[in-house]
């Protein structure tokens, strides 16, 4: 049985518009970083459990482990 590798985890995502946009510095550490734009259902779908701003909330030594009014606006706004 063959093995699969453990290579970035694929996701579709349908968008209108995307540029890669990444500095020679995010390259070189291994970044890329996307703009674009995309309608809200696909963004809704995406999987969070590696979202920088989610993870914040959890990390240890952080006071705040709730989401702050700002979360919760733009949430409420989607």
């Amino acid at each position: 049985m063959a093995q699969q590798s453990a290579g970035p985890k694929l996701v579709p995502f349908k968008y209108f518009a995307l540029r890669n946009i990444s500095a020679p510095e995010d390259l070189e550490s291994g970044r890329k970083v996307f703009a674009g734009q995309a309608p809200i259902e696909a963004i809704l779908g995406l999987d969070t459990n590696e979202n920088v701003r989610d993870f914040l909330l959890e990390a240890e030594g952080i006071k705040r482990r709730q989401p702050t009014q700002v979360h919760l606006a733009i949430r409420e706004t989607l």
